[in-house]
């Protein structure tokens, strides 16, 4: 046994730990030092403008929730001028407690003696992740971004337990209460909490065709009455609550289509449009529509005042008619675009390391916050880790397939939901990819990238490759 103990091969693997927790250490402390530095600024996005006033009057209309207002409201009164470094510990704490959760749910799925990671390696990852430069920017940011993303993964990891983990009755209300936010704070991650709904309900077709264990199949039907239960208390909460009308275009379906199907071809179908429509706007103002995305909103209401509304119902069939024509004359190149901005969100994290070039372009120059050079290092330190990150992890999976495959399956389900959740912006939006709507697959990634290299580090078993 002593020999056993003080085998060269043992004391290389506590080196190999030892030197895994050091080099996680070094990009925490460097993200500490960027946040000290920024704890007091206010990136320049404009929907923080709006929620910073809707934190005042908490009136909200179709294009926001309740909830977010309601959090800066609350930090407000509670912590007084010092409200900002307050909302930004309390949303980085939030992103890290997430993490940890989601951590420490994968370990115990996968928990046997080829995948384990303990406790203390479960904290060093989940803190290095949410010191990532992605989540951290968004955490120091007036957005609803870093809360969605912690629930999103907070959600996921008690759905995971649900699915996986036997005796789950206790996160129940953990269940209720992580849907019925995350669907309150983004209405769009709703369809995420349906797809959850939609797998359990397969599960139980499965196991009631199988005639498996009927104690399961009850708590498996109470699991989908809770997760309905959430949907429809978001529902509830937001409709009752979205009560202001700021003078937008209605979120219908009609709109939602003109902003995906014209935006960016208004100018290629002018020609094609009917002369009534074309007293209403030029080519020079079709040109400026196509310019960028946030001027669809600002159009329409253009249109209404021209044609002297008093109401949307006028409108709504111009734009049903533009929306028809452009569909004709440009679905290749709005199916090809639409496949190309969720391709971007898959590979979010990716995409983000060469965001100087690459879409993310824009995130990065909000990024710079009070510290452009200090920031600079930090996106470089960031990328140089993910991309070491997924070359070992690579490796380390391809030579030991056999133990991870299970790992495999239990990421496959966070994937699935967020591909889903992404979808939702591709294919039902003209917004183009936007790096804020994907953070949690930088989490994702991270996670599963580094419990492949942590979990290899704690197996003595057999020679390193």
């Amino acid at each position: 046994m002593i020999a056993i103990k003080n085998s060269p091969h043992l004391q290389l693997d506590h080196y190999k730990r030892f030197a895994f927790v050091i080099l996680l250490c070094f990009p925490i402390l460097f993200a500490s030092y960027w946040s000290y530095k920024n704890i007091n600024f206010v990136p320049k996005y404009g929907d923080t403008v709006e929620y910073l006033q809707l934190a005042d009057s908490l009136h909200v209309d179709k294009y926001r929730t309740v909830l977010y207002p309601l959090i800066l409201k609350v930090v407000k009164w509670i912590f007084g001028s010092n409200w900002l470094p307050a909302l930004y510990i309390s949303q980085a704490a939030t992103s890290f407690l997430s993490t940890f959760y989601f951590m420490a749910t994968i370990s115990k799925i996968c928990n046997n003696k080829d995948l384990k990671l303990n406790f203390y390696s479960q904290l060093i990852v989940a803190l290095f992740i949410t010191c990532t430069p992605l989540l951290n920017h968004y955490n120091l940011s007036v957005l609803t971004d870093s809360v969605a993303s912690s629930l999103f993964i907070f959600s996921v990891a008690v759905f995971l337990r649900l699915i996986f983990l036997p005796n789950t009755n206790y996160i129940i209300p953990l269940l209720l209460l992580s849907s019925t936010l995350l669907s309150v704070i983004r209405p769009d991650k709703s369809y995420v909490i349906i797809l959850m709904t939609l797998f359990l309900t397969i599960k139980c077709i499965y196991s009631a065709a199988k005639r498996n264990h009927r104690g399961q199949l009850i708590k498996d039907l109470v699991f989908i009455l809770i997760l309905l239960v959430a949907i429809t208390s978001a529902k509830i909460i937001n409709h009752n609550t979205q009560r202001s009308d700021y003078g937008r275009p209605p979120l219908a379906l009609p709109y939602i289509m003109f902003n995906k199907i014209v935006w960016g071809n208004l100018l290629s179908i002018y020609d094609d449009l009917p002369q009534g429509y074309k007293l209403l706007f030029s080519k020079n103002g079709a040109r400026h529509f196509d310019s960028h995305n946030n001027n669809v909103i600002k159009f329409m209401v253009a249109l209404k005042l021209k044609t002297k509304s008093s109401d949307w119902n006028k409108v709504t069939p111009m734009l049903n008619e533009m929306s028809i024509i452009s569909l004709k004359k440009n679905y290749s190149k709005i199916i090809k675009n639409s496949f190309s901005v969720l391709f971007n969100y898959v590979l979010a994290p990716y995409d983000f390391t060469i965001s100087k070039r690459g879409a993310s372009r824009w995130n990065y120059t909000r990024m710079n916050m009070k510290t452009p050079k200090i920031t600079d290092y930090y996106l470089h330190i960031g990328a140089v880790y993910l991309w070491i990150a997924s070359l070992l992890a690579l490796l380390i999976f391809i030579f030991k397939f056999h133990i991870y495959k299970r790992l495999l399956t239990v990421f496959a389900i966070p994937f699935i939901l967020f591909i889903a959740n992404m979808s939702i912006y591709s294919f039902l939006t003209s917004a183009p990819f936007n790096i804020r709507y994907a953070i949690s697959s930088y989490v994702l990634f991270f996670s599963f990238l580094l419990f492949v290299i942590a979990s290899y580090l704690n197996i003595s078993k057999e020679p390193p490759l």
